[in-house]
């Protein structure tokens, strides 16, 4: 190595404080070499590691306002510095002593080796008091419990950190660079105020230097949706490399947020920059690198399999599901925040109730965010589909492993440890995992796609009065959750169980099987069952009902009350099956629940059940002559196609228009 790196501390404090709870990444994340190349290929430094302490805090108690969109920041911040090489250590909402606290532990844990690079990151309130007894204002980063100094002076004092307190911590720590930057607005003496034109990578930037970095000035106000944020993440993007040499030093970062902030803003806010008044620490410069980073950039850790020829481990990625599933719903939250501020603003447009700070150029802000936000969401259940996957594979890789079988129970119970929702499953009930978690599974051997059914109640029945005694009283049935096959079972699925197709209307694979009764449907299961060793059945009366309802809405046809868009039935048919899926779906992504076949469900008929149902996962009577049909058919009217019609027929009828789905029931 030409020369050593000089580190540079980054304590970004942005403009919301988050509470104390360590981020439960790997340990080896950030153990990553980063070189630093000037424009002539010379390294000049390299980053050993790369560590960032993000603090933010939304819930405040002691009278500043809430600050509900720093969790969504911080969640978003600890994305983007992880996809440069960071470990992030992640702190929520601390009191004074919590804030304290964090300081202390990480710096004891990664701030006295010189070639780490470290990151702290602050969202919160910031304040600025003026000394009574004159000199330069002191700026303050508050804790969730401080109080409003104009309330309590002495006590804001004690429990919020002042710059002075900063300062010593950036004097204290080993490792050569710091960046220190406050998504707040405040004010004071610790750095000198800059506004230098970037440079290229040089032989200097590897020099000592502690940098800082505002949101704004001590009389300006920062709102809880971040611009500040928004272009700082930009920035780390790669918009923030301003003179193109693939590296983003912290000038260039300080003059881009700069521009951004204001332009967006429209003048409100003005991010300060500057370096400590130390001239000991005042010559070098971080560094982002901008190119895409290797895979061992990223590592988070180390496989016996992933080794170079001298032994060593190279990083592997390992990514948590629980943690993109965090990030998932704090984005989704956002997301229905801004299209309900979008529908206000839709319906104030022209009138007085619009205000000022809400113009065209406000809400192209806004629409450009919600694009992106939209994008990540994507990416992100992308991500953790492939997560989720991933831990599924491992799962079963030990299991049929010659000698992983014994391990069965211990290594289902470490899969399902970070999913609570599948505390109750059987153990290695895998479909039904993954059914459970990613809403929708294939069945390997038939190719039948189940889709999740969410349980809930419903008022099960005639609701339209439009039926006969048997679809009455109305009254109310609750199912547990469980998984229906999207669509009717069809000929190719039957002839790979069963060998043969007793269909009359031969006309391709994906038509609805038909001519099988009751007994045969049950032979097919046993035969389903044991191929796969799963639990497949016929849907009870009010599972079927309540999947064809859309999860259980009031709904006459299955999806709706346009026949002709939803269902085969005499009036559209021409006097025969059609191909499953081929009209459109319900709500729950459910085909030909109105129509092309009727549909057999595991229950006794009595047309007097509903007299004296239970409520809770009913499953008809004990005993009877016929089994309930469900759904309508191709040479039916449209009044037998509504949801809530029911009938019955003997278990050993066979007619070409009845065939059946199936269930997954989760427990």
């Amino acid at each position: 190595m030409k020369g050593k790196a000089n580190f540079i501390l980054i304590l970004l404090c942005c403009a919301a404080c988050y509470g104390l709870f360590p981020d439960t990444a790997s340990a080896s994340r950030g153990i990553v070499n980063i070189p630093i190349i000037d424009k002539n290929g010379t390294e000049v430094g390299m980053y050993d590691e790369s560590h960032a302490l993000v603090i933010g805090g939304s819930d405040y108690t002691g009278g500043w306002p809430k600050l509900p969109g720093v969790e969504k920041d911080i969640i978003l911040v600890k994305e983007a510095l992880e996809a440069k090489g960071f470990n992030v250590v992640l702190v929520r909402n601390p009191d004074g002593q919590g804030l304290e606290n964090a300081f202390e532990k990480f710096i004891d844990k990664y701030g006295y080796k010189p070639n780490n690079r470290l990151l702290f990151y602050f969202a919160g309130h910031g304040h600025t008091i003026k000394p009574q007894y004159g000199g330069e204002p002191l700026g303050y980063i508050v804790p969730v419990e401080a109080p409003s100094p104009y309330d309590d002076l002495k006590k804001f004092r004690r429990v919020s950190m002042s710059m002075q307190r900063i300062e010593e911590y950036a004097m204290r720590i080993d490792a050569k660079h710091a960046l220190f930057v406050f998504d707040s607005c405040f004010s004071g003496s610790l750095f000198a105020l800059s506004r230098a034109v970037p440079e290229h990578i040089s032989y200097k930037t590897a020099k000592p230097v502690r940098l800082f970095i505002t949101s704004g000035s001590a009389d300006e106000k920062v709102p809880d949706t971040s611009i500040f944020r928004q272009q700082f993440i930009a920035a780390l993007g790669g918009e923030g490399d301003l003179n193109g040499d693939g590296y983003m030093t912290g000038a260039e970062l300080s003059d881009f947020v700069f521009k951004n902030v204001v332009n967006y803003s429209k003048g409100a806010q003005h991010p300060q920059y500057g370096k400590i008044r130390n001239p000991n620490l005042d010559k070098g410069d971080f560094v982002f690198r901008m190119a895409q980073l290797e895979s061992q950039e990223r590592g988070e850790s180390f496989s016996s399999s992933d080794q170079d020829q001298s032994g060593a481990a190279q990083p592997v990625t390992e990514e948590s599901p629980k943690r993109y599933a965090e990030e998932i719903l704090l984005l989704e939250k956002d997301l229905a925040a801004m299209d309900a501020k979008i529908a206000t603003m839709k319906k104030d447009v022209g009138t007085t109730k619009l205000r000022k700070d809400e113009g065209l150029a406000a809400v192209l802000t806004m629409v450009e965010e919600k694009e992106r936000q939209q994008k990540r969401l994507d990416e992100l259940r992308k991500k953790w589909q492939q997560a989720v996957e991933n831990d599924i594979a491992v799962y079963e890789k030990i299991v049929h492993s010659s000698s992983g079988y014994d391990l069965k129970e211990t290594a289902w119970r470490q899969l399902v440890a970070d999913y609570p929702e599948a505390a109750d499953l059987a153990i290695g009930s895998v479909d039904v995992l993954k059914l459970l978690l990613l809403k929708k599974w294939v069945e390997p051997i038939t190719g039948m796609e189940f889709v999740w059914v969410e349980g809930g109640c419903f008022q099960m029945g005639d609701s339209f009065g439009e039926g006969e005694d048997d679809e009455r009283p109305v009254h109310e049935v609750c199912v547990d959750s469980f998984g229906m096959s999207r669509h009717e079972l069809t000929q190719v699925q039957w002839k790979k169980i069963m060998g043969n197709n007793p269909s009359k209307f031969t006309k391709g694979n994906n038509y609805p099987v038909e001519q099988v009764s009751w007994v045969d449907t049950q032979d097919f299961i046993r035969k389903l069952n044991t191929h796969t060793g799963s639990s497949f059945r016929l849907p009870t009366e009010a599972e079927w009902e309540y999947a064809a309802c859309s999860g259980g809405k009031k709904e006459k046809y299955a999806g709706g009350s346009d026949i002709d868009r939803l269902a085969w039935y005499d009036g559209n048919s021409g006097d025969s099956t059609h191909p499953v899926g081929t009209k459109e779906p319900n709500g729950l992504g459910l085909y030909d629940m109105s129509g092309n076949v009727w549909e057999w469900c595991s229950d006794w008929y009595d047309k007097d059940y509903y007299q004296n149902s239970l409520r809770n996962n009913p499953r008809g009577p004990s005993s009877g002559s016929f089994h309930v049909i469900r759904d309508g058919c191709w040479n039916c009217s449209p009044w037998l196609a509504r949801c809530s019609n029911r009938d019955g027929f003997r278990p050993s009828n066979r007619l070409d228009n009845l065939g059946f789905r199936l269930v997954l029931p989760v427990k």
